[in-house]
C-alpha cells in the first residue's frame, strides 16, 4: 500500500473544555497542507486536495530529502514577519506574485508543531 491523500481533520468548536489534561501548541496562520512521500517524488496537496508542489517548489525541494519512502504528513505552510510570527497575508502576496516583496521572509512548513522545513521565499 501507498501513501495516498487523506483529508485533514477540522478544527471543531465546543463551548466547554472536556476534563482531563490538555497540551497546547502553537497555532500557525498559514496554509493546511497534506504532503505525501512517495520514494521517487513528494506530492504536496491543499487541504481541498489542489496541488501545491509548483506554488512551494522550495518546500517540495526539502521534503524529497527526508529519508522516507512512503508517508502521509499533516502541516502547516506559514510566512514569518520580521517578528518570527506567521502572517497569512505574506502567503497572500506570494500567491499574487509579488515574488520580489517577500525575499526577506521566511516560508517553513510545520508538521504537528515541528518544523520540517525553514528557507528564504
Amino acid at each position: 500500500m501507498t501513501a495516498g491523500f487523506v483529508t485533514p481533520m477540522k478544527v471543531l468548536g465546543t463551548e466547554t473544555v472536556p476534563p482531563g489534561r490538555w497540551r497546547c501548541q502553537i497555532k500557525f496562520d498559514g496554509y493546511r497542507a497534506v504532503a505525501l512521500l512517495k520514494a521517487d517524488k513528494v506530492e504536496l496537496w491543499s487541504r481541498n486536495h489542489q496541488p501545491l508542489n509548483a506554488d512551494y517548489p522550495e518546500i517540495d525541494a526539502q521534503l524529497a530529502r527526508l529519508r522516507c519512502n512512503d508517508a502521509v504528513l499533516d502541516g502547516e505552510i506559514v510566512a514569518l514577519d520580521e517578528s518570527g510570527r506567521s502572517r497569512f497575508q505574506l502567503l497572500n502576496g506570494r500567491d499574487l506574485g509579488e515574488r520580489q516583496r517577500l525575499l526577506a521572509q521566511l516560508v517553513g512548513y510545520y508538521q504537528g508543531g515541528k518544523l520540517i522545513y525553514a528557507g528564504k521565499v
